[in-house]
């Protein structure tokens, strides 16, 4: 020891520590904080921003509940076009004429009475993780390969998944596209007070996760971004009737009329969007 001290490498030195007031008092409030952001957590996730916009897109994986919702929003946002996005069905597609949720819930909105030539399907590809960015990606190939003139767009989807798919949504296509949210209520369990139930505990929970992972630790790479995303992570600024600005609205209704005169994926279509290529060569065949 006095070797130790000679040759300078040990030191005494006072320090604070908690009491053990200090502690019960320190895991209160930690307890206290915890308790309310966790009560706040489906609200903050439940995100609803609309902006002023030409296309509708809506998540295909939405149960039917969530269909008739958007189809609501659709009719009366004087939306020019409806996309529905979205990967392979997980379950029942060797038992459906369709393989992919986009073309499921196209189908079903159709059986809705919504007008085939204001709808399109964009199936994305199989992937086992960022589904909701590959679909984004999806609709975007669509976009350009359509030459669309599609400058802003909300996204329907349910419940605390909004506040993620507006992220991924925008770090998808950058500054190309304006993205605004629309959540539209889960009914699976009680969104207030989803912690009482199994149902709300899982889904709010992963959502908190999944938000987490997108925000900081998700980079999409360069190769799979073409676009300058300027501010993909930037917070939503609603005012309290879940608005912001957008960009100037320009015709959606258009952007489907040009493209069905050019001969280029009719909307309706089931095979539109990620079934381009398959698309232009039943066009080279016939």
């Amino acid at each position: 020891m006095k070797l130790s001290l000679n040759l300078g490498l040990i030191q005494r030195k006072e320090r604070w520590v908690l009491t053990v007031r200090g502690w019960v008092l320190l895991c209160a409030v930690l307890i206290s904080g915890s308790a309310f952001g966790a009560r706040k957590a489906n609200a903050f996730l439940s995100v609803t921003c609309r902006i002023q916009a030409d296309a509708l897109v809506l998540e295909g994986w939405l149960p039917d509940y969530a269909l008739e919702q958007a189809l609501n929003e659709f009719t009366n946002g004087h939306y020019g076009l409806l996309i529905t996005a979205g990967g392979p069905l997980p379950k029942g597609a060797y038992l459906s004429e369709y393989q992919s949720n986009a073309e499921f819930a196209a189908a079903t909105l159709r059986k809705m009475g919504l007008d085939s030539e204001r709808l399109v399907s964009v199936p994305a590809p199989k992937t086992t993780k960022d589904r909701t960015y590959v679909s984004a990606l999806a609709v975007k190939a669509w976009l350009t390969a359509s030459h669309s003139n599609v400058h802003a767009m909300n996204v329907f989807t349910v419940g605390p998944h909004a506040r993620r798919s507006r992220l991924l949504f925008q770090k998808a296509f950058g500054d190309e596209v304006a993205v605004g949210v629309i959540s539209g209520p889960d009914e699976e369990y009680d969104q207030r007070h989803w912690w009482t139930t199994s149902a709300g505990v899982r889904t709010v929970l992963d959502e908190v996760i999944a938000y987490l992972y997108a925000k900081f630790l998700f980079h999409p790479s360069q190769s799979r971004l073409e676009s300058r995303a300027i501010n993909p992570d930037q917070e939503l600024d609603c005012n309290r009737n879940g608005v912001v600005g957008s960009r100037a609205k320009t015709g959606a209704s258009e952007t489907s009329e040009d493209s069905r005169r050019d001969g280029r994926i009719p909307a309706g279509d089931p095979l539109a969007g990620a079934s381009v290529g398959s698309r232009a060569q039943r066009q080279k065949q016939s």
